[in-house]
């Protein structure tokens, strides 16, 4: 709001206050007519007004204000007293100026007391603003309209108002000339004219000087009453809200505390509520979490479990040549030892090395018959126990499950779909997939029938 009272500065010739709350207003008129009476007179007072009198009016006036006839002055000293007047009235013109922000100061303090006094009054919603001045033709004029006002450089206007053969006649002015006769009746008449309009100007210069100091004093008086108002208001106000405290009922004033320290009470009290509700599920939440990584820990011991088991598995699922799982295991008899179907036809197929080499002249063709020939006549032998094989082995489809579920497992484990099938796949990595699974050879017993002959069975 302080800030707001700067609009005062500018010298506004009317204010307008607007608020929703009427408290506020009314709270808000008060400062600005403290405010105003403090300052805004000040301003006024720094204007002077001369008052140019008809000659009954002047005569009186000379009366009441006891003032020396100006007949009775020489030239030199009326120019002597228009200098001490003008002097004495910029004089007053800077203490007021002084004063101004004096009382400013003492407004603003004012203000400061207020809200001190009102705490609960939120004078800030206030909207104060400067409103053209509504001038109406049939209001009586305030004395201030009715004289013609002038600022500091108005004096020497004033002072120029003399007759130059007053002020500043050729001839020198002196008292024997003054009192003398006149040579003609024309510079008689002159004189007479240039005394009767300087007697005129001083009388207005003599009464604005002492009308100044009297609504100065009258100015001083207003503000002292509204200050002591203010004062007592205050005063007044806090008595009240003491006895209403006492008497256990509020005033509008305390009311609205009132209302807003229950409205406090009832949102910390929600508050609270809420935070014991969010401090109840955390609490649970917790309980949840220290569950969960229980049963985590128990799963990651599970999982380390079964990881150990499949590797097991895979140890003794693998085939002892290849070190791969036998994807299509075959046992030998009588041994028993069991080996996948691609390892067991690469075994098979290897020359001995007492066996003689091909004849050179044999052609390409010729050299796959001997090859074949030699085979199905070739001693076959255990690749582990190297015991002669008596018979064609045969595929042992319950670890063949075994393996395969195996395989689901641990590609799974490595991320790939365990319900992928290779079998139909063209790519380059599937294909040798499908060859180290066996899956490119002959099914059932045909696989054998180049590698044991028939009356081996």
């Amino acid at each position: 709001m302080l800030q707001q009272m700067d609009i005062f500065d500018s010298s506004p010739k009317m204010i307008k206050v607007t608020s929703k709350d009427y408290d506020v207003a009314a709270r808000v008129a008060e400062v600005l007519q403290a405010h105003f009476n403090y300052v805004q007179h000040g301003l006024v007072e720094t204007t002077y007004t001369f008052t140019y009198l008809y000659e009954s009016q002047r005569e009186r006036s000379t009366i009441n204000s006891r003032m020396p006839a100006l007949t009775k002055l020489s030239h030199a000293l009326l120019r002597r007293l228009i200098d001490f007047f003008g002097t004495k009235i910029e004089a007053h013109a800077n203490n007021l100026r002084e004063q101004q922000e004096i009382r400013k100061g003492e407004a603003k303090d004012l203000i400061m007391k207020l809200q001190e006094i009102y705490p609960d009054l939120d004078v800030n919603a206030a909207t104060i603003e400067s409103v053209a001045e509504e001038e109406d033709d049939t209001s009586p004029a305030t004395p201030l309209r009715q004289d013609s006002t002038i600022d500091d450089s108005g004096i020497a206007e004033i002072a120029q108002s003399v007759p130059s053969k007053t002020m500043n006649g050729s001839t020198s002015a002196t008292e024997d000339n003054i009192g003398a006769e006149p040579a003609s009746a024309t510079v008689a008449d002159s004189s007479h004219a240039a005394t009767k309009r300087t007697r005129q100007g001083f009388f207005g210069i003599f009464g604005n000087f002492f009308g100044i100091l009297s609504r100065r004093s009258q100015s001083e008086q207003s503000n002292v009453s509204i200050r002591e108002h203010v004062e007592e208001q205050a005063e007044s106000d806090k008595i009240s809200m003491r006895e209403a405290y006492r008497n256990g009922n509020p005033s509008s004033i305390t009311r609205k505390r009132t209302v807003s320290e229950e409205v406090f009470i009832a949102e910390r009290a929600a508050l609270q509520a809420k935070v014991e509700l969010q401090e109840a599920t955390l609490s649970a939440q917790s309980d949840t979490i220290s569950q969960l990584s229980d049963a985590i820990s128990q799963l990651s011991d599970t999982i380390s479990q079964l990881s150990d088991t499949i590797s097991q598995l895979h140890s003794q699922c693998a085939c002892t040549v290849c070190l791969e799982l036998a994807y299509r295991p075959h046992v030998l008899s009588p041994c028993g030892h069991v080996f996948c179907a691609r390892c067991l036809v690469l075994w098979f197929k290897e020359a001995l090395p007492d066996e003689p080499p091909f004849a050179p002249y044999l052609t390409e063709e010729q050299r796959l018959e001997e090859q074949q020939r030699r085979t199905l006549r070739r001693k076959k032998l255990c690749p582990h126990c190297r015991v002669r094989v008596q018979a064609r082995p045969a595929e042992v489809w319950m670890i063949k499950g075994l393996v395969n579920k195996l395989d689901e497992s641990i590609r799974s484990g490595q991320g790939n779909d365990k319900d992928t099938d290779i079998s139909n796949s063209t790519s380059s990595t599937d294909a040798k997939a499908k060859e180290a699974r066996g899956k490119n050879l002959k099914a059932g017993t045909a696989l054998w029938d180049t590698i044991f002959p028939h009356n081996d069975d």
